[in-house]
């Protein structure tokens, strides 16, 4: 692997998942809105679709944060791209769970940063697929975000990926 490989696939944080279900993240979350820690109710719809259980024994995840820019696309990407460019540099995709965990082991965000959830697209009502993303604006949420039809992220967005152990 190159140098400036290595450098990307640095871990950002760990995080702690699994253990609880995901009804004692949920109100877990809801008990902290009170402090700006919110979930969108269609993102927690989502959650629960997507991933009916939560992984049953706890583990540590490292967690690795990188710009579309950092992994070679100076103007942006596909997702598919994107997510070929990071497993191509040992990076993975990570479970939806992994939103919920971030969300409360993070609440110390940055003001205005997005990080998108690099996990399986799924599809909104017009075919477009959709991430997670835990931002921080005035509040710190998870939301279901819309990639629009062709599916890209701008070159400054910042995307979360699972990294090596």
């Amino acid at each position: 692997m190159a140098e400036d490989q290595r450098s990307i696939v640095a871990r950002w944080r760990s995080v702690r998942i699994g253990g609880r279900a995901w009804r004692d993240l949920i109100v877990e979350i809801e008990k902290l809105e009170e402090e700006g820690i919110m979930l969108h109710r269609n993102a927690a719809h989502r959650l629960f679709r997507l991933a009916p259980s939560t992984e049953p024994n706890e583990r540590d995840l490292n967690l690795v944060k990188v710009s579309v820019r950092e992994l070679g696309f100076p103007e942006g990407a596909k997702i598919s791209e994107i997510y070929a460019r990071a497993e191509a540099i040992g990076l993975c995709i990570c479970g939806v769970e992994v939103a919920a965990h971030l969300r409360l082991q993070y609440p110390d965000q940055p003001q205005n940063e997005s990080l998108w959830l690099a996990m399986e697209p799924q599809k909104d009502e017009f075919g477009y697929p959709v991430l997670l993303l835990v931002t921080r604006g005035l509040t710190c949420t998870i939301e279901c975000s819309c990639l629009g039809p062709k599916g890209e992220l701008g070159r400054d967005a910042q995307l979360v990926f699972c990294g090596p152990s």
